[in-house]
């Protein structure tokens, strides 16, 4: 059996120096490197959806890099749940008026949202 020399899940530092990023690890075919995709959103015909950032191993474990903690699949799906509540509270604002002629809340679909795949 082969194991693994890199964590799977790490939490990422934000600008403040607290670790409310998480990503998760990816290893191409094609490729010896090992990347990490952090979850991100956006907003795209009506529906917030995921577009994730992509790291090297080195932008996260070398001396530059941002530095990480280890952390479970359940860390990582709670900060994803919490990058997304963070982006909707941000940048969805739906008014009195639009709420009267019918605008409604994007739908939330959690398997999307902390799913394990890469959203490029």
């Amino acid at each position: 059996m082969k194991t693994r020399s890199y964590p799977r899940y790490v939490k990422l530092p934000d600008n403040n120096g607290n670790f409310t990023r998480v990503a998760k690890a990816w290893k191409f075919r094609d490729s010896s490197r090992i990347y990490y995709f952090e979850p991100l959103f956006l907003l795209s015909g009506g529906i917030i959806v995921r577009k994730d950032a992509l790291f090297e191993d080195d932008d996260i474990f070398s001396m530059k890099g941002c530095g990480f903690l280890p952390c479970t699949l359940k860390e990582y799906r709670e900060g994803c749940r919490a990058n997304y509540q963070r982006y909707k509270d941000e940048h969805i604002f739906i008014s009195e008026f639009a709420k009267a002629c019918g605008a409604t809340e994007p739908p939330y679909i959690d398997k999307d949202v902390v799913s394990t795949k890469y959203h490029i």
